[in-house]
């Protein structure tokens, strides 16, 4: 590690770094502490205090704390660039233009990005899976935004978005289409939690699905108000592909008595599923 850095402030950092629970107020402490450091040292603060905040990352919290704006995010990763970060700008209507802004941002310190209700539409989506600034995203969520097919088909194929492990497209006029991009792509083989509800998902999207080995990782499947009937549901019943799940969730009103005890009686899936579906 490098030598400390010789300042009172140091003992703050050094005080922070080893307490054992590390919470969002935490972090905001931090970060106002790493700012009135970098105002009141100057060069001193981009000399040593930033490698000694890379040699201590294992001591911080990945991510580190959730943002709400561009301009916090570039003021956090400028206090501390080997720290890791959550953008969430839900429900603030940035659209496709500012959706653009962020996927063109030369920052590599996102690993969850949040824009729900966002009105990015699938121009929005498209520039999100065309960037390489975004390569570190695990969790990525962007229900509500009307992408449709063409944005869903995006997100799968971008070799910038491999690291995902959560993926939420709800409300978001997804079809078969869709569907079958996602499940049709090897780069969907990291993922663990995968939210379609309500779209407009038919049984040829859920047969897509179920027949996918690039989904087995998943522990999470979200069809919910997907307009799924017999027979999409016991391709999902007959799914080997699916047996790592532990939720499953589908709406009831389309799925006949047969389908449904496919579902009840899976080899595949899990007990708790299973019981959902005994009538």
């Amino acid at each position: 590690m490098n030598p400390e850095p010789k300042h009172e402030l140091f003992g703050e950092l050094r005080s922070m770094l080893a307490k054992p629970r590390k919470d969002e107020p935490w972090a905001k402490a931090l970060l106002e502490l790493l700012s009135q450091a970098k105002q009141n040292l100057g060069q001193e603060y981009e000399a040593s205090w930033l490698p000694y905040l890379h040699a201590a990352q294992d001591a911080l919290p990945q991510p580190l704390c959730t943002v709400s704006s561009l301009d916090e995010l570039e003021r956090a990763c400028t206090l501390a660039p080997s720290a890791r970060f959550v953008l969430d700008v839900s429900f603030t209507k940035i659209g496709a233009e500012k959706a653009k802004a962020i996927a063109n941002s030369p920052r590599h310190s996102l690993i969850g990005l949040h824009l729900n209700w966002t009105q990015i539409g699938a121009d929005g989506a498209q520039a999100l899976a065309q960037s390489p600034h975004l390569s570190g995203l695990t969790n990525l969520s962007l229900s509500g935004n009307q992408i449709g097919d063409d944005g869903a088909q995006a997100l799968p194929d971008s070799p910038h978005l491999s690291q995902l492990t959560r993926l939420y497209l709800n409300y978001n006029q997804i079809g078969d289409d869709g569907a079958q991009a996602i499940a049709n792509s090897p780069l969907s083989s990291g993922l663990k939690h995968l939210n379609l509800q309500n779209n407009q998902i038919g049984d040829e999207g859920a047969k897509a699905l179920a027949n996918s080995p690039h989904l087995s990782g998943l522990t999470s499947l979200d069809l919910y108000a997907n307009p799924i009937g017999d027979e999409g549901a016991k391709a999902l019943a007959s799914s080997p592909h699916l047996s790592g799940l532990a939720s499953l969730y589908l709406a009831d009103d389309r799925i006949g008595a047969d389908a449904a005890q496919a579902l009840a009686q899976s080899p595949y899936l899990c007990e708790s599923i299973r019981e959902q579906w005994k009538r």
